[in-house]
């Protein structure tokens, strides 16, 4: 049977006989810059098959005699324009950074070629001649079989070029990334498959760098054909499991190797403690998971994902089972990228990520510190019990477990008001009824005046039994009054009594006088409000109040907690919205509405039931809220 390899891969073995078995099973360890050599390459071939049919070349190459600065000037006019007639692709795969790079690399290729070009020139070649007889051929296919037929090479040749003035060809492999020993090897191996059929030539690299450019003619071994296909031989031997991999020799290459944890899970180390450093560890990990207690199953799909980010050309350093924190709800799994690796490119891989590695919803994709946070929703989730909750006081309200399973609180005197919005089953109402159970349990120690404004008449409605300062509010019209009865009186008496008495915050009044006790008015489905409004100037007359009371109800003590099911701009404007610092955002049903409530994507991409997104200044966390039942509400009655 055939053993079938590419030159790519027998190239990689040369560099290290362990990448070449796991990039083999699809474990490849890409390297800085080799993102935009797929680019690089289709930019150059563009040239090559597209290049006499430019006006402004076509003219340069047919002038005798030959100005030189025309023809330079037109190749690289060329390249730029196969540049700007790829921009639309180039865009969807790259960041910014490598597209500047492209960039960089085109210039530096139009230098080459304008170089090479010149030499036919000067060597009396005029006309399209200057150009097919000096660039030959561009992603040639090539073949190479060994001498008993059991093992077939093949690959493609990025260049086949003459030097006119010295009559010398090259086989070139343009290399964006690492020119090292594989790079050697495979330009070796291409012109080995080249001289078989006949042809007569050297080997050569194509360097680029930055918009730095080196052509590096290489050596071919004596004896070569003999000393490839013992080689090959002895790859087989390793592919088929027969032979184990012998590490690199090299240590500083170990030390940088971007697969080097699943080749240690398989081999064990290759370098020694002394040589490498341990991982600092992350801010806030001291909930995360135990160093050494890694579950299997994250374990291994980390090894997975970090397999599906490389097949998909995203510059992965590692993703390192040890630095992913398993929440109630999802792990977090922590990518560590090259340099210039940029997060877009993740999230653009989202929807591929979820179908490969099998997870019930698209991961949720961020930055974590020098990490990219990918989400995975967990197939055993659990369930957050209210009696998990700890005793809070003052107006301190518990919001759920972050994914380090440390509780997150929000202080409502601080906030003071806030923004929730989450679809139908998503867990908004269930935060709610939280929220109040929280401050319903310690209104002995810390008494409050608690409103509920409940339109859907349903799920607040057990609460009349509780000590509320009215009823349940369900009536639309009287929940409008009730609002701007708020901002035109209750608003206005707490300022008269606190200006009477020379204070400026309701906290400043001295024991002996009649509290001020703050009042928290919740207000569900906010949107359903708005609509039951006739029209654009009752719509407005309603807002008017509640603006002032986000704007200057705070020292007073009245806070308003604002939830919706349909976020958008006509039921929470912008005005509303910028004194709404604290915006929690359950499960939504498009990016449009995370965006309204977070101003920012990630809403439309969590769990239901309780999975949140909280966003203070400066700050957005994801956690789990805790289920309430109603033996809860009942408890509190």
């Amino acid at each position: 049977m055939t053993f079938r390899l590419a030159v790519t891969e027998a190239a990689l073995a040369q560099r290290c006989l362990r990448q070449f078995a796991l990039a083999r099973e699809g474990i490849r360890g890409l390297h800085a810059g080799a993102g935009i050599g797929v680019a690089a390459h289709s930019l150059l071939e563009s040239f090559i098959f597209h290049g006499a049919s430019d006006t402004a070349l076509a003219a340069a190459l047919a002038r005798d005699p030959a100005d030189e600065a025309e023809l330079q000037r037109a190749v690289s006019g060329a390249i730029h324009r196969s540049l700007f007639d790829e921009a639309p692709a180039f865009v969807a795969r790259h960041s910014i950074d490598e597209l500047v790079a492209l960039a960089e690399a085109g210039h530096a290729l139009a230098a080459f070629l304008a170089a090479l070009i010149l030499r036919a020139r000067r060597a009396g070649v005029v006309g399209e001649e200057a150009l097919t007889g000096t660039l030959e051929a561009s992603e040639r296919e090539v073949d190479w079989l060994s001498s008993d037929g059991t093992i077939e090479l093949t690959g493609r040749i990025d260049l086949l070029c003459r030097d006119r003035q010295s009559g010398e060809s090259y086989v070139v492999d343009l290399k964006t990334g690492l020119a090292d020993a594989a790079a050697v090897a495979q330009v070796q191996m291409y012109a080995l498959a080249l001289q078989r059929e006949g042809w007569s030539g050297s080997p050569a690299l194509l360097h680029i760098e930055g918009c730095r450019l080196k052509l590096i003619k290489v050596d071919q071994e004596p004896a070569a054909n003999a000393a490839l296909e013992s080689r090959l031989r002895h790859l087989r031997e390793i592919a088929e499991g027969r032979v184990t991999p012998a590490a690199a020799s090299d240590s500083l290459l170990c030390q940088r190797c971007p697969v080097q944890r699943a080749c240690w899970e398989r081999w064990g180390p290759t370098l020694s403690s002394s040589n490498t450093a341990p991982a600092e560890s992350p801010p806030g990990a001291r909930a995360s998971m135990s160093k050494s207690a890694v579950p299997s199953a994250v374990a291994e799909d980390a090894r997975r994902l970090e397999k599906m980010l490389r097949a998909r050309r995203i510059p992965v350093v590692e993703v390192n089972p040890k630095d992913a924190i398993v929440g109630p709800s999802v792990v977090r799994y922590r990518v560590k990228l090259r340099e210039g690796g940029a997060l877009a490119r993740v999230e653009r891989a989202a929807l591929d990520l979820q179908r490969d590695m099998n997870w019930s919803a698209e991961p949720l994709i961020q930055n974590d510190g020098p990490f990219v946070a990918i989400d995975a929703p967990r197939p055993d989730r659990e369930t957050l019990s209210w009696s998990l909750v700890p005793k809070l006081v003052g107006l301190r309200i518990p919001v759920g477990l972050a994914l380090d399973r440390t509780l997150i609180e929000l202080d409502l005197a601080d906030a003071p008001h806030m923004l929730i919005a989450g679809a139908t089953g998503s867990g908004k109402t269930v935060f709610l009824q939280s929220l109040i159970i929280s401050l319903l349990e310690r209104r002995a120690s810390a008494p409050c005046e608690l409103v509920i404004v409940d339109p859907k008449m349903v799920d607040f409605l057990p609460f009349n039994r509780c000590a509320l300062f009215q009823p349940v509010v369900t009536d639309p019209a009287e929940s409008v009054a009730l609002l701007v009865e708020l901002a035109e009186v209750e608003l206005k008496r707490r300022t008269a009594r606190l200006v009477k008495m020379g204070l400026s915050h309701r906290l400043l009044i001295p024991a002996g006088e009649e509290p001020m006790l703050p009042r928290i008015v919740i207000i569900d489905e906010f949107a359903d409000l708005m609509m039951s409004l006739p029209d654009k100037k009752a719509k407005q007359a309603f807002l008017d109040p509640v603006q002032r009371l986000l704007q200057k109800a705070r020292f007073a003590g009245i806070h308003l907690v604002i939830a919706t099911q349909r976020p958008s701009v006509d039921s929470i404007p912008g005005s509303l919205k910028a004194n709404l610092n604290v915006r929690i955002a359950f499960r939504l049903a498009d990016a449009t509405n995370s965006q309204i409530v977070l101003d920012e994507p990630g809403a439309e991409r969590l769990l239901d039931r309780g999975d949140l997104l909280i966003k203070r200044p400066g700050s957005l966390v994801r956690a789990q809220g805790f289920f309430v039942v109603r033996s809860d509400i009942d408890a509190v009655a």
